[in-house]
C-alpha cells in the first residue's frame, strides 16, 4: 500500500513536518511558536520609515490621537447599550409578547427576529424600555432607513395594540 502522508519543511526551523490535510497548501510552519518567532511584530519583515517612527513617538498616548474624543460623554452609546441588562430584558419581553414571530407575518419573512423600537431609541429616551414601544420583526421587514421607519409608525402601533388586547 502507498504511503499517503505528505510532508513539508518548516519555513523557520527547517524541520520536516506533516501538516493537517485541509491546511496542506497554506501551511508554512510546523508549530505556532515557529510562526510567531518568524515575524513577532506582525509586519512580516516590513520596517517603518524614520518619518513614520517619529510620528509614532510624537503621538504616543491616546489623548494625542486625531480620533480621540475629549468629551467622553459623546462616545457612541451603542457600545454601552449592547450589554445593557434592561435592553436585553426589554427585547425578551417584546419577543415573548409577540410569540417569537414577526408581526408582519407573510411569505417574505426571512432572517433573524429583532425587537424594534417603534419610536426611536435616540429621540424618546423615556420610552426606551416600554414594551408597548416595541415590535418583533424579522430582518427582512425591519426598516432600514429613518424615513421608512417614520412612515411605518402608525402601522406598527396598530399591530402592537391588537397584540396587547389579544393576550
Amino acid at each position: 500500500m502507498k504511503n499517503l502522508t505528505r510532508t513539508k519543511v518548516c519555513s523557520f526551523c527547517r524541520e520536516v513536518y506533516v501538516p493537517d490535510y485541509k491546511n496542506f497548501i497554506r501551511s508554512r510552519f510546523c508549530s505556532t511558536s515557529c510562526r510567531s518567532r518568524s515575524h513577532p511584530s506582525g509586519m512580516k519583515g516590513h520596517k517603518h520609515s524614520e518619518v513614520t517612527l517619529a510620528k509614532m513617538r510624537e503621538m504616543r498616548g491616546r489623548e494625542k490621537h486625531p480620533r480621540w474624543i475629549i468629551d467622553r460623554s459623546k462616545i457612541k452609546i451603542s457600545d454601552r447599550v449592547i450589554n445593557d441588562p434592561l435592553r436585553k430584558r426589554w427585547t425578551y419581553e417584546v419577543k415573548m409578547r409577540d410569540r417569537w414571530k414577526c408581526k408582519i407575518d407573510n411569505e417574505d419573512c426571512l432572517g433573524k427576529l429583532e425587537a424594534h423600537h417603534i419610536l426611536r431609541w435616540k429621540d424618546y429616551p423615556e420610552l426606551r424600555y416600554e414594551i408597548k414601544n416595541g415590535i418583533s420583526l424579522c430582518h427582512y421587514h425591519h426598516p432600514r432607513k429613518i424615513a421608512e421607519e417614520k412612515e411605518l409608525i402608525p402601522m406598527f402601533n396598530n399591530l402592537v395594540l391588537t397584540t396587547m388586547y389579544c393576550v
